[in-house]
């Protein structure tokens, strides 16, 4: 796991860089309107996408493991074929509403220019889609070298196309819709290319109803997903402004780099989780969990700390709000993962997606209620704080719904403790903001909070030794190669 976790953590480490230094060009020419026309682009594009392929991907990803435990790649290989021109064909099917509802779309979000902004998003959603469709299945097959080398592409040809839009074309919003649009069909393109080995050219309507077999029991509940993750945004732009959308997605691009941290993980995570499952090494699994979530605290807990000297530098005095909100949307993230990680591919080995309808539902009915209540309070900060509550219930909800699957020696005690620890530590940022001490001291201080953090959060059964062992012998072997 560790060699493959380095490949996913350049390529994470990379995408984090040019990340900040994109948020450090793109402030300079985009408003936070602008920021809000983007999210709101991405967002479209993202569920639109997400929706019409009713998990076929997730079905694709588990029946590759399947054939490789059962030894039937060529049965895979005509069900991925299948379930790919299936999402093709949704596409074009659903194209027609799209195109009919895009001026009604931009006069709702009070989009002034003619722009076929809805019909665009949703080209971007499928293109997205078909590339993390393919991306995902790279993953499965371990080959963390291969993934590093697109994941690296992408981000660098994103950038540059902007860059090359925005001095050439518009220094407004467009320049990156267009790039985001470029790129993604490209890039698709490639992903399908290089899984031409994985694809057989026959049609299959047998493979078809497997995949929907397993992919359908759960697609309620990735479509509550859906719409909980997404409803609060939507919900901030219709009724504030697309500026408000603006401020919570720059403290979105920041904080979530926390997520990039998991994210990466999660590219090793799933096969090994998957791997240690087959062999009935659960002890493994949460050995794994508990190092991943260790790391993960002190990852978020930095970049929580010291987000307010991260906006000094990469941006301007109008966007040092972003301050108030990158701790808690830190704290989202955490509190999400805690859950997530380990839930949800235990729920995915068992075969029983079902499991996770409920706890969408829960997810969405209090993020619903809370985001009525707080937004036209609070605005962002109301998007926030929903965002943590319902994600916190869910997730217990998932994780308890797994646990009766897949039961794994993770205590609810571990759950609360590792929330409460973080949570009370985040607490501390927003004191030391208020009382606005010297920046000397400030950094003493924060210099100390980090040493305490760590000693609250190492854990006795954490094998921490074992792990720096492998990992300095893995960087022994590399730099030796």
């Amino acid at each position: 796991m560790l060699n493959k976790l380095t490949h996913y953590g350049i390529a994470t480490l990379f995408n984090a860089l040019l990340g900040i230094f994109s948020i450090f060009v793109l402030t300079k020419f985009y408003t936070f309107e602008d920021f809000g026309k983007i999210a709101l682009f991405i967002l479209i594009g993202n569920v639109a996408g997400s929706i019409l392929t009713f998990g076929l991907g997730k079905a694709t990803q588990r029946f590759y493991f399947e054939s490789l435990k059962e030894n039937t790649l060529s049965d895979f290989k005509i069900l991925n074929f299948s379930n790919f021109i299936t999402i093709l064909f949704i596409f074009l099917i659903s194209f027609p509403f799209f195109i009919i509802l895009n001026n009604k779309f931009n006069l709702f979000f009070k989009i002034e220019e003619s722009f076929n902004f809805l019909t665009l998003a949703y080209i971007y959603g499928f293109f997205n889609i078909i590339y993390f469709y393919f991306l995902n299945l790279i993953i499965s097959q371990k080959k963390s070298k291969k993934y590093l080398f697109i994941a690296i592409s992408y981000a660098t040809f994103n950038f540059l196309i902007t860059l090359f839009l925005i001095f050439y074309f518009s220094e407004n919003y467009l320049s990156r819709l267009y790039s985001l649009l470029i790129v993604n069909i490209v890039f698709s393109i490639i992903t399908i290319l290089l899984n031409k080995d994985y694809l057989s050219f026959n049609f299959s309507f047998i493979q078809i109803k497997k995949s929907f077999d397993f992919s359908l029991p759960g697609f309620p509940s990735t479509l509550l997903g859906i719409f909980h993750s997404n409803f609060d945004k939507s919900f901030l732009a219709s009724i504030k402004n697309l500026s408000s959308l603006g401020i919570l997605d720059i403290s979105n691009r920041i904080g979530l780099i926390s997520k990039m941290f998991i994210d990466f993980i999660i590219q090793a995570w799933i096969p090994e989780f998957m791997t240690n499952a087959n062999k009935g090494d659960k002890s493994k699994i949460v050995e794994n969990y508990k190092i991943i979530i260790f790391f993960l605290g002190i990852f978020i807990f930095l970049l929580s700390l010291f987000c307010k000297e991260i906006l000094w530098i990469l941006t301007s005095e109008d966007f040092y709000i972003a301050k108030n909100y990158i701790p808690l949307i830190c704290l989202s993230v955490f509190v999400n993962h805690l859950f997530t990680l380990v839930a949800s591919p235990s729920i995915s080995y068992v075969k029983k997606l079902q499991k996770n309808f409920i706890p969408s539902l829960a997810a969405l009915i209090s993020s619903v209620i809370l985001n009525i209540i707080l937004v036209p309070i609070y605005g962002v900060l109301g998007v926030i704080i929903s965002m943590i509550i319902s994600g916190f219930f869910s997730g217990y909800l998932l994780f308890n719904s797994s646990q009766k699957s897949f039961k794994l020696s993770i205590s609810n005690f571990f759950i609360i403790k590792n929330i409460l620890t973080l949570t009370l530590f985040v607490s501390s940022i927003y004191v030391l903001n208020y009382f606005q001490v010297s920046y000397i001291y400030e950094f003493i201080i924060k210099i100390l909070l980090i040493i305490i953090f760590i000693k609250f959060t190492v854990d006795k059964d954490l094998n921490l030794i074992k792990f720096k062992t492998k990992f300095k012998n893995y960087i022994f072997t590399l730099l030796s190669k």
